[in-house]
């Protein structure tokens, strides 16, 4: 490894570093919904661990940091401390995961301990997200294998015809491997144009054509700069397909667990949080 390669290799970690430092916080921040924890080591890198000496004050911020612990932890956005604790006692009560609760994410109410079965969309649209996940994967399958072929797109404007090029061969886009015809290659431009064309499925006008840019001089370079702009491309389509992927398996998730938790019909109240009195009129 040269000083080169060393001197990139710490110049990339220089700006990781900070970059997931930042990415961290704002999973922290996304998570609890709440600057709390920045605001907590703000406030500890001015003063150190220092006790606060109010015992109100004290108790306050104890209580916050117990609350905002158990969002981070749960991934439950409870609104109050004695909520997060009635959830606790509700989950235990009825055997509930907490991450069946987490899944559940917007579609279930934390205060009132129970699944919004309103909002809770059909199962075709359950059924709608599952395929939109499958379509995402084999987005990103796609361009994944794309990102790795020496093969870049093109379109002749003479002709409105896709082909797959590279510096040393030319073929059509369509019909796909392994049903495609042969490639047309700078050495073949010495046959007859009949000939080429019905090797390799392209018309005597576009064998003529490929011929003259394959022999011009500026066609490597040509080439090369055309399969990192694909590449790139390919690239940005494989992480919004995995985005989208992404979204869509925690979407349908959140409605496979709603569904699930819903028909369990439990009851939300907690025993001893709340108690009913059959007062005599």
């Amino acid at each position: 490894m040269d000083a080169a390669t060393v001197s990139a290799i710490t110049g990339w970690f220089g700006i990781a570093a900070p970059a997931l430092v930042l990415a961290m916080f704002l999973w922290v921040v996304w998570r609890t919904e709440s600057l709390y924890f920045v605001r907590r080591r703000l406030w500890q890198l001015v003063h150190g661990n220092e006790q606060i000496e109010d015992p109100e004050v004290r108790a306050f911020a104890n209580e916050q940091t117990s609350l905002n612990s158990f969002r981070l932890l749960a991934g439950v956005p409870v609104a109050s401390l004695e909520e997060a604790r009635l959830l606790l006692q509700w989950t235990r009560l009825h055997g509930v995961q907490m991450t069946t609760v987490r899944m559940c994410g917007a579609y279930f109410d934390a205060e009132h301990r129970q699944v919004r079965t309103q909002k809770v969309p059909s199962r075709l649209w359950q059924i709608a997200r599952l395929f939109w996940f499958a379509l995402s994967v084999a987005l990103c399958a796609i361009s994944a294998g794309g990102m790795t072929s020496n093969k870049v797109l093109l379109s002749l404007n003479a002709t409105q015809r896709f082909l797959l090029a590279a510096p040393a061969d030319m073929r059509t886009a369509w019909p796909p491997w392994p049903m495609d015809a042969s490639p047309l290659r700078p050495a073949d431009c010495q046959l007859p144009l009949g000939a080429n064309a019905q090797r390799t499925g392209f018309t005597d006008q576009e064998v003529d054509l490929l011929c003259g840019l394959m022999k011009s001089d500026g066609h490597a370079s040509t080439m090369d700069a055309a399969l990192k702009g694909q590449r790139w491309s390919l690239l940005v389509l494989f992480g919004v397909s995995l985005w989208l992927a992404w979204l869509n398996l925690m979407a349908w998730g959140s409605i496979h667990a709603a569904r699930g938790l819903a028909a369990r019909k439990l009851d939300p109240s907690v025993s001893g949080s709340q108690l009913a009195f059959d007062w005599p009129s």
